[in-house]
């Protein structure tokens, strides 16, 4: 399975799945230096799904 930056229908959306993939890595195998959690993220990525219901 390729990554999904390398998908040609991303193209558009590259620098927010790269930043979300950042951070993310960050929170689970890094020293958290963007101060937040997964339920931050979690409740971020929740709005953009209430909002795309």
């Amino acid at each position: 399975m390729g990554s999904r930056l390398s998908d040609p229908r991303w193209k558009k959306r590259y620098k927010e799945i790269a930043r979300v993939r950042e951070v993310l890595c960050d929170i689970c195998f890094g020293q958290n230096q963007y101060d937040t959690s997964l339920e931050a993220l979690d409740n971020y990525f929740f709005q953009f799904g209430l909002a795309a219901r």
